[in-house]
C-alpha cells in the first residue's frame, strides 16, 4: 500500500466532510487532522496550507468532470455542433459524476453549497481557476453555434445554466425542502438539458435552435 497516497486521501476525505458540515472558515486545520487521524505535519507536507487543501478538494472532483465535458463536446466534429449538444456536453458529466458518487454526492454538493454561501474569496478564486479554461472553451463553442447572439447574452445564459445545474444537483442529493421526488436521475438530467437548451435559444429564430 502507498502510505503517502493513503494519507493524502484521508486528509482530502476529512476536509471535504468538514467543509460540508461546518464551512471553510469554521473548519480549522486542527479539526481536519483530528478527523483524518493524521498529524499537522502531514497536512503541511501534502498541501502546505488550508487554501491549497481547499483547492485539492475541489480539483479532485472538478477536473475529471471538465475532462469529460471536453471529451463529450469533441465527440462530434465542430460542423455538427448544436446548442443541445453543447448543453448536454456541459451538463451531463457533472450529473453523472454526482449520481455515480452515490452517498458521497450529498456530501460534495453540500460542501459546494456551504462554502459558496460563505462568499469565501478563497473558494471563488479557486473555483474560477479550476473552471476558467473550460468555461471559455464552451463560450467560444456557443459563439460558433449562435453567431448572432451577443457575447454578454451567451455569458449570462451560461451562468443561468450553471445556476440551474447547481440547483438540480441539490435536488438529486436531497438537499432541498419541498422538492419533488426524483425516482430516476436520468429523467431529471433530460429535463434540465431540455430546459437549458430552451433558455439558450428562447428568443432566436427557429433555424438556430437544436
Amino acid at each position: 500500500m502507498d502510505t503517502k497516497h493513503d494519507t493524502k486521501l484521508q486528509i482530502l476525505d476529512a476536509a471535504e466532510l468538514l467543509f460540508a458540515e461546518n464551512g471553510y472558515h469554521a473548519t480549522s486545520i486542527r479539526h481536519i487532522t483530528q478527523q483524518a487521524e493524521v498529524n499537522l505535519a502531514a497536512i503541511h507536507y501534502h498541501f502546505g496550507s488550508k487554501e491549497n487543501l481547499l483547492e485539492a478538494v475541489l480539483a479532485r472532483r472538478i477536473q475529471p468532470v471538465n475532462e469529460l465535458r471536453l471529451e463529450q463536446l469533441r465527440s462530434l466534429p465542430e460542423p455538427q455542433w448544436t446548442v443541445r449538444h453543447l448543453v448536454e456536453s456541459f451538463l451531463e458529466p457533472p450529473f453523472h459524476a454526482v449520481v455515480g458518487m452515490q452517498d458521497r454526492s450529498r456530501q460534495f454538493v453540500r460542501m459546494i453549497g456551504r462554502v459558496h454561501s460563505e462568499l469565501s474569496p478563497q473558494f471563488h478564486q479557486v473555483f474560477k481557476e479550476l473552471m476558467q479554461e473550460t468555461i471559455m472553451i464552451f463560450v467560444q463553442a456557443f459563439q460558433k453555434v449562435l453567431p448572432n447572439l451577443p457575447l454578454p447574452q451567451i455569458m449570462m445564459r451560461l451562468h443561468f445554466t450553471i445556476g440551474t445545474m447547481a440547483h438540480a444537483m441539490h435536488l438529486i442529493s436531497g438537499q432541498l425542502p419541498f422538492a419533488p421526488e426524483v425516482p430516476n436521475p436520468e429523467m431529471l438530467i433530460l429535463a434540465i438539458v431540455d430546459y437549458c437548451t430552451a433558455g439558450f435559444t428562447y428568443d432566436l429564430p427557429n433555424q438556430t435552435r437544436g
